[in-house]
């Protein structure tokens, strides 16, 4: 009879190993990718807060610099290292890890249908004052302004050297970008050019946290500008200079001769040699020429002044990007709140999707707070494998401990076996092929695999640790039924001696 019992007990052993392989994933899915501290955790492991400066960022600029098809082009490889440490001094690292472990759990509960609302906000105000006053003390009075300046200045020059085909320069001159260059450095000085956009920043600053509705950009160029066309004429005197000093001598009356028939414009082929530079100059009107060509070159491109204001930026923006403009200034100046109203707003507009929405999340809420008597079902059916496989109240209670034991173990073994030699092989090989991608998504895929490999370790591991903590408990049990049953049957029943009658007095 016992045999029969223990021949009925197989089928309901390989049900409970399959119901205990269920609920233990169960159990472990919802202690990982339900747990929102396993993503910040993993995130922490990951290191990703400083992989973004590390590696993440420097990659972008690295693909934006060699995709820029821009009219002004920054040498960002220059300046690649300030921008990253400002961008660190901006966003630091632990001011991501808070927001985004805030984020976590304030978003999540709902999501997991722990909780009906949540409201997450976030302050911008503080960030973008920090951006202002780094990017003044980092950029613009660091290092990285000196390439910027050279490469504005060059810009400027280009739009210039554009403009030669439409004026004549006088005496067959040939005036370069490199000339323009060093003509617009002598007139527009760094330090000026700083203090200018140090000025500009603040008064954008302003306008965009909120302080003020208006804003004015106003750079009075007018002393510039004529420091601009007297550099040029200067520059374009000392050319002519150098072909005066290797002119040929001749006597006064043939240069007389020869400046009468001259057109205008033009140089003689000889000068007397007892007329200094500036007295050929003044016969020739040499700088009355220089100084109306630099005219013609610098008046239309550099103004007196430059204005722009509010009204100028809005008259750029369509109706829409003007909402956002102001959108954005408004979470700035107040500060940046989202609530399950405006998640569900931007999940779907049908009532339908959301209710399919709140069904999942009712479900997920259900399941983690039902889940202990998940296991109620596993092990109520190893009581019924100890009924069935005992034959007194010790050998049924063994045969449930060995059940649990032997399960456990065998899990546990084929867990870790498994991610060892089958899982952790092919996720080192990685599952995103960086060489598919190009750019930042090169080190992204790179981080990603990292990432990848470090979730799928925590989840085998968490199975691993599961099933080892009930193998130890049920050997533990075992052992100590086991060292009961030894010391039981080393007692001797008890016995009680029968008492001799008492003696008649």
């Amino acid at each position: 009879m016992i045999w029969v019992r223990r021949l009925l007990a197989i089928p309901l052993i390989l049900l409970f190993v399959i119901l205990f392989i269920v609920v233990l994933t169960i159990t472990q899915v919802n202690g990982t990718f339900a747990n929102p501290d396993f993503y910040t955790d993993q995130l922490r492991k990951a290191d990703m807060y400083n992989f973004l400066y590390d590696e993440a960022l420097p990659a972008a600029l690295d693909e934006v610099e060699t995709g820029d098809t821009s009219d002004f082009n920054i040498d960002i490889q220059v300046i690649k290292d300030d921008i990253v440490a400002a961008a660190r001094k901006i966003l630091p690292p632990e001011w991501l890890e808070a927001q985004v472990e805030t984020a976590a759990d304030t978003i999540a509960p709902y999501i997991l249908g722990d909780k009906d609302s949540f409201t997450y906000t976030v302050q911008f105000r503080d960030r973008v004052e920090a951006a202002a006053a780094v990017t003044k003390s980092d950029i613009i009075q660091g290092a990285a302004f000196d390439s910027l300046y050279d490469d504005g200045i060059s810009y400027a020059a280009d739009r210039v050297v554009e403009n030669l085909g439409m004026v004549e320069f006088p005496y067959g001159l040939t005036v370069t970008g490199q000339d323009i260059e060093e003509a617009l450095k002598k007139t527009i000085p760094q330090d000026w050019a700083a203090s200018q956009a140090s000025a500009v920043l603040d008064s954008l600053t302003d306008y965009i946290i909120g302080d003020t509705d208006h804003f004015i950009v106003e750079i009075n160029l007018k002393e510039r500008v004529v420091a601009a066309k007297q550099a040029l004429a200067d520059m374009a005197s000392l050319k002519i200079q150098t072909r005066f000093n290797s002119m040929r001598t001749c006597s006064q009356n043939e240069f007389d001769q020869k400046v009468l028939v001259l057109p205008p414009g033009n140089l003689p082929d000889c000068r007397p040699a007892t007329v200094t530079y500036q007295q050929f100059k003044n016969k020739l009107g040499i700088d009355t020429y220089l100084r109306n060509a630099a005219d013609q070159l610098f008046g239309d491109q550099i103004p007196d002044r430059w204005t722009y204001t509010d009204v100028d930026l809005l008259n750029k923006l369509n109706s829409d990007d003007e909402e956002t403009l102001n959108d954005v200034r408004g979470w700035i100046n107040d500060c940046y709140t989202l609530t399950e109203t405006d998640l569900r707003d931007k999940i779907s507009d049908t009532d339908s999707d959301l209710n399919t929405f709140d069904t999942v999340r009712h479900r997920i809420d259900s399941t983690r707070t039902w889940l202990w008597t998940l296991w109620l079902i596993p092990f109520a059916l190893l009581v019924f494998i100890g009924l069935l496989g005992g034959r007194n109240w010790a050998s049924k209670l063994a045969w449930g401990l060995m059940v649990l034991f032997l399960t456990s173990l065998i899990i546990c073994v084929a867990t870790v076996v498994t991610y060892q030699f089958v899982a952790e092989p092919r996720l080192d090989e990685g599952v995103l092929d960086p060489s598919e991608y190009e750019g930042v998504w090169v080190v992204m895929a790179e981080k990603g695999n990292e990432v990848i490999q470090n979730v799928n370790s925590a989840f085998a591991s968490g199975i691993e640790k599961m099933t080892l903590y009930f193998a130890i408990g049920s050997g533990v049990a075992l052992l100590g039924l086991l060292i009961w049953r030894v010391i039981l049957s080393r007692t001797p029943p008890d016995t009680e001696g029968k008492k001799a009658p008492k003696e008649a007095s």
